[in-house]
């Protein structure tokens, strides 16, 4: 749970600001680290997962797909699923 702290702000009343309470975690090696929110965690988890299973590469700022540069995530995605939609469709129709 998050610590209530109150603190002055000039020109107003006193408020109520809430800090994130940090919870370090022990690794293997002894070392602490700083964990984030267990949400967070599944989000980043979930796109990794998302981009390896759709061959998507993330470079810096941008995300890249079959020779093209996208700023956004579902950018890239939607053009991965159309074109591998289009593969697996043409290839049914062949085997045909």
């Amino acid at each position: 749970m998050a610590a209530i702290v109150l603190e002055k702000i000039p020109g107003r009343s006193t408020a109520a600001v809430e800090k994130p309470t940090v919870i370090t975690t022990p690794t293997p090696n002894g070392v602490f680290k700083q964990r984030v929110a267990p949400d967070q965690d599944a989000a980043e988890a979930d796109e990794r997962c998302l981009m390896a299973e759709l061959s998507i590469i993330r470079g810096g700022y941008w995300y890249y797909y079959d020779g093209h540069r996208y700023e956004r995530l579902s950018d890239a995605v939607a053009y991965a699923q159309l074109v591998q939609g289009r593969t697996r469709r043409s290839g049914s129709i062949a085997a045909s």
